[in-house]
């Protein structure tokens, strides 16, 4: 097995949910969440736990599958929906999108800003964007989320925006891999 292989597996097959978005988030008495790239939902079902009704996206047939299969058999608030996420068209807007290891897949960033403007655009006055990648200092495709991107695209929007987190926290001491974690709060609009 690669140290690809080794990897996708060690995060995208396990039951518990993302720590850090743990961290984040308190009950809620409603609201809608959308997990994008959700894999076998393991933060859909922590949001539906939370009071969320959750849309889960994935390109994974397989994954949503089961994930669906789940959430019936226990009664969750979770919809799996198959989807590229480029190709997601919203018919609504969401208290809380989770984009959780996505954007290291592209490595452009006319790509990133691309898909991240249309979760700027769907997230809910007061709703939270949360956003975690791989970090390292070798990757150009994550460092350019840490040098300003989230930041640049936040700006930009017609929306004023909270950053609440952000920070890079390294795995092992050589400091060369870690994670960037990235919250911020679409504020009311007067």
């Amino acid at each position: 097995m690669s140290s690809d292989e080794e990897w996708y597996y060690a995060f995208c097959f396990v039951d518990e949910p993302d720590e850090d978005l743990v961290e984040f988030l308190e009950e809620v008495d409603n609201g809608k969440a959308l997990d994008v790239a959700c894999g076998l939902g393991r933060n859909s079902f922590y949001l539906a736990s939370l009071g969320y009704d959750v849309i889960g996206i994935d390109m994974s047939e397989i994954a949503i599958d089961i994930m669906n299969e789940k959430a019936k058999r226990e009664n969750s608030k979770v919809k799996g929906v198959v989807c590229d996420i480029q190709e997601y068209s919203f018919s609504e807007k969401f208290d809380i999108i989770v984009l959780s290891y996505i954007f290291h897949y592209f490595f452009y960033q006319i790509e990133q800003i691309g898909i991240l403007n249309k979760f700027i655009e769907n997230t809910k006055e007061g709703g939270l964007l949360f956003i975690k990648v791989p970090y390292s200092n070798e990757r150009i495709g994550s460092l350019s989320l840490r040098e300003g991107l989230l930041k640049n695209a936040l700006k930009e929007s017609n929306n004023k925006w909270e950053i609440i987190h952000e920070e890079v926290r390294f795995s092992g001491e050589e400091k060369k891999w870690g994670k960037y974690i990235f919250l911020a709060k679409k504020l009311e609009q007067k």
